[in-house]
């Protein structure tokens, strides 16, 4: 409020006091607040146009469309004799017009979901011990006394009698539970997440994110993909040799 100064001094209080005190509505009639103030003028806007509810619009749709289309073949057929002056005052016509689309269905039609390749690439779950009734009823245990899964099998048998290369920590889990570990789908897998609190989390040293898996029970992952070391990721004991990434520390020893 001007004239009033900063508060500071005890007068200038009052004066604040007294100044915050006022309150000149109190003073005045119901009726007196409901007139303008002197000097007012009428409103500059006009006053908006009601609006028509959509039932009235939806009703009147049809119609318009039916004079738009006869709008638009008018103004076709002079186009289409070359009458250029007649075609202009068509067009004029046609402004703010309906178009008619066709019988367009506004929700696209369910399609089915294609495998592709980036399907391929997706990061394999959370790996663990497979149910027994599951292991039971596995189809491809079938398969294990044909000559390539031998074969496989006592190649895997050799390399687990070699001691892991440098750069390599071999895991041993011989316990039952989640290893917690989430794989890509790279050839061969790194290591995308490692769970708290499952197998490979308790494992010192810690199975490390963003090793690679090249072995799974001896079955080699380095070059190709093999269906026998996927299968022994559910199998107890599991042995998986991780090539260790640069960028932590190699731990001293080379087996867990």
């Amino acid at each position: 409020m001007p004239g009033l100064g900063c508060v500071g001094s005890t007068s200038k209080q009052r004066k604040w006091l007294h100044a915050l005190s006022l309150s000149p509505m109190d003073c005045m009639k119901k009726e007196d607040l409901k007139q303008l103030p002197a000097g007012t003028g009428a409103f500059p806007f006009a006053a908006p146009a009601a609006r028509t509810s959509e039932a009235k619009e939806s009703a009147s749709r049809p119609e318009k469309l039916a004079k738009d289309h006869e709008a638009g073949e008018a103004a076709l057929t002079k186009l289409a004799v070359g009458d250029a002056t007649a075609f202009q005052a068509a067009l004029a016509a046609l402004k703010d017009s309906m178009v008619w689309m066709g019988n367009v269905n506004a929700e696209p039609p369910p399609t089915k979901k294609a495998k592709t390749d980036g399907d391929a690439r997706e990061p394999v779950p959370l790996v663990g011990p497979a149910s027994p009734s599951s292991l039971d009823k596995d189809e491809d245990e079938e398969d294990e006394d044909a000559p390539e899964a031998i074969a496989a099998r006592q190649q895997a048998q050799e390399n687990l009698s070699k001691p892991p290369k440098k750069g390599i920590v071999r895991y041993t889990f011989r316990d039952e539970g989640l290893l917690g570990i989430r794989l890509s789908r790279d050839v061969p897998p790194w290591i995308l997440e490692v769970r708290e609190g499952t197998l490979s989390y308790r494992k010192n040293p810690r199975v490390p994110v963003g090793g690679v898996v090249i072995a799974i029970n001896g079955y080699d992952l380095s070059s190709k993909e093999n269906p026998w070391a996927i299968k022994a990721l559910a199998k107890r004991p599991v042995v998986l040799d991780v090539d260790w990434p640069i960028d932590i520390p190699m731990p001293s020893v080379s087996s867990a």
